[in-house]
């Protein structure tokens, strides 16, 4: 009996980024293939080859990928696979490395693992670099706060 590991799409800074994100990547990376049919995602146009080692290395575009995409990803036929699948997406608090993840987020069903409690700050700099659109900022917001997080990202935009 063939017994199907779970797909797992795993969305995250890879070494060599500056970032302990990617770090932790590294550090879990030899039992997370062991234990699941990995698939490493990333934006960046660089990452460490040894990587490649664990796993196929896709990259991909934050703000154009779909889940078919993922399904798809290093099917020989072409055809998803017969297991279940899952998308992991790692978000820390460093606008470089998170910003796209975050938009991604909003489009694409995943696992978010969040590594840093407070990332107020993260969205801020993406917005200020326009990463990240200030309006789905203010949507989530009241979505998740009501009316006084809608307050909150008013007043912290005036600066207060």
């Amino acid at each position: 009996m063939t017994v199907l590991k779970p797909r797992v799409h795993w969305v995250s800074p890879l070494p060599h980024a500056q970032t302990d994100i990617a770090h932790y990547t590294r550090r879990i990376l030899p039992e997370l293939a062991a234990e699941t049919d990995l698939v490493l995602w990333t934006d960046a146009n660089h990452w460490d080859r040894e990587l490649h080692d664990f796993a196929p290395v896709r990259r991909l575009d934050p703000d154009r990928v779909m889940p078919r995409d993922f399904a798809l990803a290093g099917r020989p036929d072409g055809k998803p696979g017969q297991g279940p699948e899952a998308v992991f997406v790692n978000i820390g608090n460093a606008w470089p490395f998170h910003a796209g993840y975050l938009r991604m987020v909003q489009r694409i069903p995943a696992v978010i693992v969040l590594h840093d409690m407070a990332i107020q700050e993260m969205c801020h700099d993406a917005m200020d670099r326009d990463l990240l659109p200030r309006g789905l900022y203010e949507t989530l917001m009241a979505r998740w706060h009501g009316q006084k997080g809608r307050d909150a990202v008013h007043a912290t935009w005036k600066g207060r």
